[in-house]
Formats: structure tokens, sequence, C-alpha cells
């Protein structure tokens, strides 16, 4: 028996995570297996090296800055970009691109011809800023919430949620991911770029969390909702402006029923139609599930790639470890909630699991990569092995320092004071992840989400 005295399950967990990293056997980083002792031959995906989401602001970008970020980011040892284009820099404006104007295109286009060359994987957002919408969707497709007059009556209305952080070109209404020909129409736009510019479509599509998503209506819910649950919903609908106190075991149920209807709507209707679409562009998917009014596993499982997200810096109590008062970023990271993602990997027997990682551990350049590693182990423990950095920022060549700057951290590009030492920081993610990659899931028990607990509570 081993007395677990003064020592959490996580810290020792970490402990034991950092002893074996530091013991690995002999790495070539060039070749394309790593070589142990002779019964092991661990092979290395392009996905064991670390990736990073590259937000480029504005879109003003042109082919030797393209040649300059790509070229860095390889020698670092970054495998792999996550294109999420947002607003551009002040004073800029003359020369930001469009989002999916031929002249973007090109610019994905060139991407991905220089990327291939240099080892770099192209990934993107469906989309600008966050979440998806645009400049056609119309109000028939924009996101619809429930609203009450005073007399209890429910109406739909428009959210009238646009899309945060939008690029140049990406401006409008966020769209009602719960409509079927919605979903349809807003993916008629990428069709039509990339056709008409004749560009390969990207390795993965990427969508981000649900968080900041306020839409919890759609026109068809009644129809659906009487297909799929067998009543009228139309008499109850005052039940949905209850105090949740006030609300009895019967309310609990047809609330229960509405939710139910409404992930139901999110699986099919945007993430399946979303991932089949991306499908026969050649592409996969990439999606954090977290936030969205449905029961996460299936969300999740119904991508190729689910990815939980952290937040926060990690301590695991590790003395001597720098927070800055009133720099350093509270961590909100729920190991069972980052374990949601893996999970549904491992029971849906997909390959990969990524996470958003190193979100707010501080600010600009005030972050340690001593700070970083506890956070990016807590991805390890928790089912991760495809790391995504949050992130990069893409600069000119010849900007000057500090570059052009997203406010969001942690910084992963040259104008980072530790930027010697990425590569060495990426070959332990490498190593990491080939392994991780490389074995199988072996879980002794499966503990079921109690989702309907949590719809009727």
């Amino acid at each position: 028996m081993i007395k677990m005295d003064k020592l959490t399950n996580a810290s020792c967990l970490i402990r034991a995570f950092l002893f074996f990293s530091f013991f690995l056997y002999s790495w070539n980083v060039d070749a394309q297996e790593w070589s142990g002792p002779s019964a092991l031959k661990i092979p290395v995906s392009q996905e064991a090296k670390p990736y990073t989401r590259w937000w480029w602001l504005g879109s003003a970008l042109d082919s030797v800055g393209i040649d300059y970020n790509l070229t860095e980011f390889a020698k670092a040892g970054i495998g792999g970009v996550e294109i999420t284009p947002i607003y551009g820099v002040k004073g800029n404006d003359a020369n930001d691109i469009p989002y999916l104007s031929p002249q973007w295109m090109q610019m994905l286009k060139y991407v991905e011809k220089r990327g291939a060359e240099l080892g770099v994987e192209t990934n993107m957002a469906t989309g600008t800023g966050w979440p998806f919408g645009g400049p056609l969707v119309q109000e028939e497709d924009a996101a619809k919430k429930i609203v009450f007059d005073a007399n209890q009556d429910a109406t739909m209305e428009l959210t009238k949620q646009k899309v945060k952080r939008a690029a140049p070109g990406g401006e409008g209404f966020v769209i009602d991911h719960f409509d079927r020909n919605a979903v349809a129409r807003y993916l008629e736009r990428f069709d039509t770029a990339f056709a008409h510019q004749q560009v390969p479509f990207p390795h993965t599509m990427f969508n981000d969390s649900y968080e900041v998503y306020g839409a919890d209506w759609t026109p068809k819910l009644y129809e659906e909702f009487q297909k799929r649950r067998g009543y009228d919903l139309r008499p109850f609908t005052y039940i949905m402006n209850k105090k949740d106190s006030l609300r009895t075991d019967a309310d609990r149920r047809i609330v229960g029923d509405y939710r139910e209807t409404l992930g139901e709507l999110l699986l099919e209707n945007f993430t399946t139609q979303w991932t089949n679409w991306a499908h026969r562009h050649g592409s996969i998917t990439r999606n954090q599930a977290h936030g969205s009014p449905a029961n996460l596993l299936d969300i999740y499982a119904a991508v190729d790639i689910p990815e939980c997200e952290g937040f926060g810096l990690s301590d695991f109590g590790i003395l001597g470890l720098r927070k800055d008062a009133g720099f350093t970023k509270k961590n909100d990271s729920d190991i069972s909630m980052l374990k949601y993602a893996s999970s549904a990997a491992h029971i849906s027997g997909k390959k990969f699991t990524s996470s958003e990682t190193f979100t707010w551990l501080t600010e600009h350049f005030r972050t340690s990569l001593s700070q970083c590693k506890p956070d990016l182990d807590l991805m390890f423990l928790s089912g991760v092995n495809h790391i995504f950095f949050h992130g990069s920022c893409y600069s000119p060549k010849d900007a000057e320092w500090p570059g052009w700057r997203f406010y969001a951290s942690v910084d992963m590009t040259p104008y980072n004071n530790w930027w010697t030492a990425m590569p060495a920081f990426s070959r332990y993610i490498q190593r990491c992840q080939s392994f991780l990659q490389w074995g199988d899931p072996d879980n002794d028990v499966l503990v079921y989400l109690p989702y309907y607990d949590m719809l009727y509570d």
C-alpha cells in the first residue's frame, strides 16, 4: 500500500509524469520513429508536434511575411497552424484583406503551399472571430431566443449577437446553429470561395467553444419538439420563464424535454452537418463542445478531433513557481471537464484529443516556460495528445518589437524573449505526444454521465 501522506492524487500523477518525461530513451527529432529498447518502435506523427492558433490581424498578410512566420514556426518545432482571422491593426486598415475574397484565398493557398514545403500543416476556423456568422447571414438565419411578455406569452426574437472580434469581411450576425438550412447556407459561402479560386481545403476545420452563444430557440422548435417528444410544447412555454425554485417535478421534466430537443438539433443540424460537409471536401473537424446546450459527449464524439480548453495558471503547489500578483490568471481548469473531450475520443475510437493550451496564464511577455509546463502536463494527464498553443499573431517580417499583438496571451512568436528555447520545448511535447498517441485507452471502469439529471436540474 502507498500512503498518500500530504500529497494529492493530482500532484502524485504530475510528479510521476515529470519523472517519466525526463527519462525517455533516445530520441531522433528528424526521424519518423522513436527508438527505444529493441522491442519498441514508436511512430512519430505530424500531430506529435505542437500546433498553434495563428491570429491574422485584419488578414493584412503578404507572401514575405507568410514565409517568415511559417519558417520561424518550423524552426521552432511547431507542426501546424490554425488560421483564425480577427480585427485589424489600428491605422493599418488600407492593408486589410477581406475574408474569403479572391486575394484572401490566394494568401491561404500560399500558406498551404509554403507550409507543405516546411512541414507545417494548415488548419483554419470555419469563420472569423467567434462564433460562426458573417455578412451573408440574414435575419431568418440568425441566432434566436425566446422572450416573454407581461402575460407570460412567449415569442421569438433575434439575439442580435454578432461575430465577436470579426475580421474585415467577417462582420455580421451569428448563425442559428439549430437550423439545418441556416447552417447549410452559411457553409455555401465557403464552397463558393474555394471553388472559384481553386484552393484546396485545409487539413482541418475548427469550431471554437459555445460559451458566449446566447441562443435558446429556433423557428422550427415547436415542430421538432412535437416530433421528438410526442406532445405540444406551446401550452407549457411559460414554464421556461419560471424561477427554478418554483418549478414542480412535472415542470422540470418539460424543461428537460426542451433542453434535450435543443441539444439534438445542435448535434444534427450543426455539428454533424458541418463535419459531413468538411469530409466531402477532404477535411476533418476539430471542435470545442463546452458551453453547448447539449450532451457534451455526443457533440465531442460527432467530430474527428474533440478539443478541451485550459484556462489560468496550473501551479500544483510547485515550490518557487512565479505567480505575479495582478498579472496571473486564476486557474479555472477543472480536470473532470477537461476529460469530457478525451472520454468522448476514447469511447468513439478517435485517435486525437486536442486542447487550446496556455489560454491566459499571465499577461503578455510575463509568462515563462516554467509557468507553461505545468499547464501542458495537466493537458496530458487529462488525455490530450494533440496540443494547440493559444497562440501566435501574424506579424510582418519588418515589424518592430513587440510586433503585432492580440490581447490574448501567451505569445508563441519570435518576439518572445524565450523563443530560442522553443525547439527544446517543442521536442519535449513531441516526445510526450508520440507516446500518448502510440498508446490505446485502457479504462477499467465506465462511468455514465448523468445527462438526464442535468437536463431536469
